[in-house]
């Protein structure tokens, strides 16, 4: 298994590009935990576009060497991703994270070789489901926002 540093290093020397190629594209995402009265109030003329169900599960070592460092190796909806933190600065506000999509991107990121299929080759490499969760995203257009 790769150290800490030797991951971090591997990932700065390679350049993954995100979004097509629009470099002034970025995604912010906030989360807040409101109460019945704070969502009825936040909702109040909002339309309902929709929503969205999706599975994700997580997964890391024994001893959560990927999530203490702030990294998330999950697969969605049967796709794996890798999330890095693009700063490690303490008491940051905001997190940002390098989002790597793809199995054959991720083997090489943490050096595991094709053996098998990817999540017999991870487990190998002591990586195993330590979280398995169901998101639902609802979406609604409000004054000029949507």
């Amino acid at each position: 298994m790769q150290k800490k540093g030797e991951l971090k290093d591997k990932v700065k020397e390679r350049e993954i590009k995100k979004n097509k190629g629009n470099k002034n594209m970025f995604e912010v995402e906030k989360k807040f935990k409101l109460n019945e009265d704070e969502l009825e109030r936040l909702l109040e003329g909002a339309q309902f576009l929709g929503e969205k169900t999706f599975g994700d599960v997580y997964y890391d070592t024994l001893d959560f060497t990927l999530s203490k460092n702030n990294i998330w190796l999950r697969k969605r909806d049967g796709q794996f991703q890798l999330k890095l933190p693009v700063s490690q600065k303490e008491k940051m506000q905001t997190n940002q994270f390098q989002e790597i999509e793809g199995e054959e991107k991720i083997r090489e990121i943490f050096a595991i070789p094709k053996v098998i299929d990817f999540e017999k080759d991870i487990e190998k490499f002591g990586y195993g489901i330590f979280c398995d969760l169901t998101t639902v995203r609802k979406k609604y257009a409000k004054e000029n926002f949507g």
